[in-house]
């Protein structure tokens, strides 16, 4: 069976009704992983404020944000802060899709994508031990282990340590 295309488009406020329907049916999901979303941001206003907020880091070339999209669905998000020639990432996949490689495609197209806009040498991501399904997109993606945080997880209140994955880009 093929695996479903996603398409990444930048967060804007089009996004905004698809965004909150899929930060809401997930909320309980990614409790398990990432703290909650500020319950503000959890209402149309407060999504549309967030994604304000986000287009001003992307114009000041501090972040890049995108949604995935199968149809006109929210699937998954992916950010990219952005330091420097470096970039942090980040991503979150909905539940229901989980499985489908969704994460290991948002991951390459983002890469892509911010390749295309900066010049960005090296990509960190930070995973707890527990998350095992992150773990494994990023060791897919070529990232490799450079440093484990001891109580890392328990800092955040979640249980485990925190590993911190990178990826070399040139």
């Amino acid at each position: 069976m093929a695996k479903p295309a996603v398409v990444l488009e930048k967060i804007a406020p089009h996004h905004c009704a698809a965004l909150l329907r899929f930060e809401l049916e997930n909320a309980s999901y990614f409790s398990g992983f990432v703290p909650p979303r500020a319950p503000e941001m959890l209402t149309e206003v407060g999504m549309s404020h967030a994604i304000a907020a986000l287009e001003l880091d992307m114009r000041s070339q501090e972040g890049l944000y995108f949604v995935g999209l199968i149809g006109d669905e929210v699937v998954g998000r992916i950010n990219f802060t952005i330091g420097g020639d470096q970039a942090e990432v980040g991503y979150r996949v909905a539940e229901r899709w989980l499985g489908k490689g969704i994460a290991g495609q948002m991951l390459e197209l983002g890469v892509e994508m911010l390749c295309a806009d900066y010049k960005i040498n090296r990509l960190i991501g930070r995973v707890m031990t527990t998350n095992l399904g992150s773990t494994r997109v990023l060791e897919r993606a070529g990232f490799s282990k450079f440093n484990i945080e001891t109580g890392g997880g328990e800092q955040r209140g979640f249980g485990g340590d925190m590993v911190s994955f990178e990826r070399w880009l040139v």
